[in-house]
C-alpha cells in the first residue's frame, strides 16, 4: 500500500479513486465502508460483496441517529438481501453478527456464521466454513461463540465451534486452534484410511 494512498490518518484506509467518492465519504462514512467492501471483494457483482453490503444495510437501519423512515427502509432492504444471499448463494450471515471493515467472503456456498460471532477487520472467509456454537451449551450463547480477530484467514471447509479466537496475535501467545489445515507428513489424510 502506497503511503500517499492512505488518507486522513486512518490506519488501513485507502483513498477513493474518484474525487466525488471522497466527498461523499466525508459526508456519509457509511459510503466509505461500502466502497472498501466493494474493493476488498473485487466489485459488487460478487456474492461476497453483495452479502456484506446487505449486512451493513440491515445494521445501519438499526443505528441510533437513523431516521425512522430511513431505518425501516434500510433494515428491510438489508434483511431481504441477506435472505437472498442465504437462499441463492448459500451464505448465512445474520444481521446480528458483528462484522469489521474489509471482510472478504472469497467464495459463496456453505458459509454459516452464528449470530453472536465477532468477525474482525481484514478477515477472509472461504467456502464451506462454519463458525458456530457447540450443541451442548446452555445459558449465554454469546460467551461460547468463536471470534475471528483482525487479519484472520479461514481455510476452506473449516468448522469452528465453541469459544476460540483466531487471527493476528503476538508471537508469544499460542493459537487455540489453527486457522489453516495442513496435510500430515507421514501419509494421507486421516479420513482417507
Amino acid at each position: 500500500m502506497d503511503e500517499q494512498n492512505v488518507t486522513g490518518g486512518q490506519q488501513g484506509r485507502v483513498a477513493a479513486e474518484r474525487w466525488w467518492v471522497e466527498l461523499l465519504a466525508q459526508r456519509w462514512p457509511g459510503i466509505d465502508v461500502i466502497r472498501e467492501d466493494r474493493q476488498t471483494n473485487h466489485g459488487m457483482k460478487t456474492p461476497g460483496a453483495q452479502t456484506v453490503v446487505f449486512h451493513r444495510l440491515a445494521n445501519w437501519g438499526q443505528m441510533p441517529g437513523a431516521t425512522r423512515a430511513g431505518a425501516a427502509v434500510l433494515s428491510r432492504v438489508g434483511r431481504a438481501g441477506l435472505l437472498l444471499a442465504h437462499n441463492v448463494y448459500g451464505i448465512e450471515l445474520p444481521a446480528e453478527t458483528t462484522v469489521g471493515r474489509r471482510v472478504k467472503l472469497a467464495h459463496q456456498s456453505g458459509i454459516v456464521i452464528h449470530r453472536d460471532a465477532v468477525i474482525g477487520k481484514d478477515v477472509v472467509i472461504r467456502q464451506n466454513v462454519t463458525i458456530g456454537l457447540r450443541g451442548d451449551v446452555e445459558g449465554d450463547q454469546a460467551a461460547h461463540v468463536p471470534q475471528l480477530a483482525d487479519g484472520a484467514t479461514s481455510a476452506p471447509a473449516l468448522c469452528s465451534s465453541g469459544r476460540s479466537t483466531s487471527g493476528r496475535r503476538p508471537p508469544s501467545v499460542p493459537m487455540p486452534w489453527s486457522p489453516t489445515m495442513s496435510r500430515p507428513r507421514d501419509g494421507p489424510w486421516p479420513l482417507s484410511r
